[in-house]
């Protein structure tokens, strides 16, 4: 039943929609209250960990400088969150002047060495000692690699210094290489305000709308106050983080499906992955927390997680994208480009063909005789019975079916193919009952 519609106290009509874009004014205001009050109450030792947004001052985190064999280093390429590392991208750089800027180096109890980042500058080392090893001698890299070691460090200290944040080159570039940045957080039982605290950059850099990005910087540069600034950038972030959150949730067959959806990739017959929507992740990650929580009762008998997805989510999953795969299959009606018709007018098989799609295309003789074809065209039972040819030429499978089309069927049909586009200006107008609004064609 449709709400009905209500009158405001100065006589004007408040319409049902006008009450729900009220409602979520209100709503998203009540939110922005919460998280100002919250602000408000913080301690003072929470409040310094809010300063972390304007600076988290890596460089006062200890080091020393020291050459470490590259052999012994660790280059976790499974840290890396960009789509590719590239070896040739320092390759001459490095070859022709040496190691401009010492790569970050971690040095854990039992003395092994991880690479905390610097992907590019040790795939290009790489690439020298193998390809030029006589430069890699002559930069002495054969004794060491000049490094920024770091020891005694947490783990809260690890994940901000070997997470990019795009430092010294390109932000990340997207939100799957935010995702990939941002999921050891998730992983480390990070909440979301500490996510959003530490790394607001790479939501404004890969999630965020260029205005609102440039905003967020703007803003950024002028904050003296941690408190305003945080409010920014948690109105900015918030749906980027539920979306992130509700990924984490999700078993890992529903993380590839959005990865490769996002980044466009095609599977093994070519053909393009489906694209998992927010609202998508939200339902999914709702449907694991409802098989963890089952599975917790049962006393952890299955063990769902990341890797050993419950049937629930599975069942959600496929329904999703069956749902997908039928929508995927409609057929969609789009108007034909300016070639296509060219193509129906030189090499059309029927009069009725030539002459529609000459009179598209501003034929003044096609387009005196055009009502006479459309009436014509109309005046058979079956509109499958519309000369063979030019059902097949003029691509009108939507109306093959067997019952008469309803004369607002068949002009929402002609309207299909008499769309006339940028690229073509129609000289006379059509004055005829064929040029109406156009109406969606049902294929039932």
């Amino acid at each position: 039943m449709v709400p009905a519609c209500t009158v405001g106290s100065n006589g004007s009509v408040i319409r049902p929609v006008s009450k729900c874009l009220l409602f979520m004014e209100n709503f998203n205001m009540v939110k922005k209250n919460k998280f100002e009050e919250s602000l408000n109450a913080l301690s003072p030792e929470e409040f310094i960990e809010q300063e972390r947004m304007l600076g988290k001052s890596l460089h006062l985190i200890k080091s020393e400088d020291k050459n470490v064999p590259i052999d012994k280093v660790d280059l976790h390429p499974e840290w890396q969150p960009r789509a590719s590392t590239d070896e040739s991208r320092l390759f001459n750089p490095i070859c022709l002047e040496g190691l401009a800027t010492r790569p970050k180096v971690y040095v854990d109890s039992k003395g092994q060495y991880h690479a905390l980042d610097g992907r590019h500058r040790w795939a290009a080392l790489l690439k020298i000692e193998t390809d030029r090893p006589d430069v890699f001698a002559r930069h002495q890299f054969d004794k060491g690699i000049p490094c920024q070691v770091y020891s005694n460090l947490t783990e809260a200290q690890i994940l901000d210094l070997r997470t990019d944040e795009g430092r010294g080159q390109q932000p990340l570039a997207n939100k799957v290489e935010a995702w990939n940045a941002l999921r050891p957080h998730y992983e480390a039982s990070r909440t979301d305000k500490q996510i959003e605290q530490a790394y607001w950059k790479i939501f404004a850099d890969t999630c965020c709308s260029t205005s609102k990005r440039t905003e967020l910087y703007d803003a950024f540069r002028k904050a003296t106050d941690p408190k305003q600034f945080a409010l920014a950038t948690h109105n900015a972030t918030y749906v980027h983080q539920i979306r992130f959150r509700a990924l984490y949730r999700c078993p890992k067959v529903v993380r590839d499906q959005w990865v490769n959806g996002e980044l466009g990739n095609k599977d093994s017959s070519g053909v393009t992955f489906t694209k998992l929507t927010d609202s998508d992740l939200k339902t999914l990650a709702k449907a694991a927390n409802a098989d963890a929580a089952q599975d917790e009762a049962d006393g952890f008998a299955e063990n769902y997680g990341v890797d050993n997805p419950g049937p629930g989510v599975l069942a959600v999953y496929d329904e999703i994208m069956a749902a997908k795969a039928g929508k995927a299959t409609t057929p969609q009606q789009q108007p034909m480009s300016k070639a296509d018709r060219e193509i129906h007018v030189k090499d059309g098989k029927s009069r009725a063909e030539k002459t529609i799609f000459s009179a598209v295309q501003g034929n003044p003789n096609s387009l005196a005789l055009l009502d006479g074809v459309l009436a014509y065209i109309a005046t058979f039972d079956k509109a499958d019975a519309i000369d063979t040819d030019t059902v097949s030429e003029v691509c009108l499978a939507v109306i093959k079916r067997g019952s008469r089309l309803s004369e607002e069927s068949r002009r929402a049909v002609l309207d299909i193919i008499l769309t006339v586009e940028e690229d073509v200006v129609d000289p006379k107008p059509r004055n005829n009952k064929n040029s109406k609004k156009k109406d969606s064609v049902s294929t039932k």
